[in-house]
C-alpha cells in the first residue's frame, strides 16, 4: 500500500470552489456516464494531483500529491525521474477518478475536519483500491 499527501487546505478551498461554481464538465476522453456533478478529479498522467471539475476551472486548482508529510517529500508532478514513482504508487495507465462532493466526502466536511486539526487530504492506494481520509 501507498499513501499520496495533499495539503487538505488546498483541497478544502479547491472543494469549496468547485461546489459554488455554475456547472461541472466531464473530461473529454472518459466514457459516458460519468456524472456532471461538483467533483474534486483524482488524475493520473505523467504525476498524480487533484482537481476539479467546475466549468470554468478556478485557477490554481491543481494540486500536487506529496509521498509523505515530512520536509523531504517528493512533490508528484511527473516527468523525469519521479514518472517511476509515480507508476510503482498509480500503476501505468492514465486515470481520472470523479470524487464527487456528497455524503460524507463534501466541502462542508473536508473544512470541519480541517478545523479539528487535520492537515492533510490522504488517498491510501492498494492495487486497484484506494481509500480516502483526512488526517493530522
Amino acid at each position: 500500500m501507498a499513501k499520496l499527501y495533499f495539503p487538505l487546505a488546498d483541497v478544502v478551498r479547491v472543494a469549496e470552489e468547485t461546489a459554488a461554481a455554475p456547472s461541472h464538465h466531464v473530461a473529454d476522453w472518459l466514457n459516458e456516464g460519468v456524472p456532471q456533478v461538483p467533483a474534486l478529479m483524482w488524475v493520473k498522467d505523467d504525476g498524480t494531483y487533484i482537481m476539479s471539475n467546475a466549468d470554468p476551472r478556478p485557477e490554481g486548482d491543481v494540486i500536487y500529491a506529496r509521498t509523505t508529510k515530512g520536509p523531504r517529500a517528493l512533490t508528484l508532478s511527473g516527468g523525469g525521474d519521479l514518472y517511476d514513482v509515480v507508476r510503482d504508487i498509480c500503476g501505468g495507465d492514465d486515470f481520472a477518478e470523479y470524487l464527487t462532493l456528497e455524503g460524507n466526502l463534501t466541502a462542508a466536511n473536508l473544512r470541519a475536519a480541517m478545523e479539528r486539526g487535520a492537515r492533510w487530504f490522504t488517498i491510501s492506494v492498494r492495487g486497484e483500491s484506494f481509500t480516502i481520509d483526512a488526517e493530522a
